[in-house]
């Protein structure tokens, strides 16, 4: 594995945006790795000024596209990890991939890959390590 998840992910989605990417589209893209890139940065790799990014950033239907596409991609990223098999090194990729994304991203990630590998609690035994903790 030589690319990261989000490399393949993007180009996916700017594939099905069309053959004409806005530069809407991109800024909203970018927004996936917002906190690792700054907004002047975002707005730079979309062809946007500074204050065009901040005006679509007051825009209802600009964020609403912006956590679809954050969602869209934290269930790509979880699906991937879950149902591929990696070599240990490809792990350091991964890990890359994942540190560059934003906060909330990660943390959609992170909260469903920890419930699904989690199992369920079980009724506790009686032991008197336990009669003693409820005594």
């Amino acid at each position: 594995m030589s690319y990261f998840i989000s490399e393949t992910w993007l180009r996916k989605k700017a594939a099905e945006f069309g053959k004409v990417i806005s530069s809407y589209q991109i800024a909203a893209l970018m927004h996936i790795y917002f906190g690792t890139l700054t907004l002047n940065e975002i707005a730079e790799k979309a062809g946007l000024s500074l204050d065009k990014l901040y005006s679509l950033r007051r825009e209802p239907r600009f964020m609403f596209l912006v956590d679809i596409l954050k969602k869209e991609y934290s269930k790509e990223f979880r699906e991937d990890l879950l149902l591929n098999d990696y070599l240990p090194e490809e792990y350091d990729i991964l890990a890359v991939d994942f540190t560059i994304l934003d906060e909330m991203v990660q943390m959609q990630i992170k909260g469903t890959l920890i419930c699904s590998t989690q199992k369920p609690v079980d009724e506790p035994e009686k032991s008197d390590d336990f009669r003693l903790a409820t005594e």
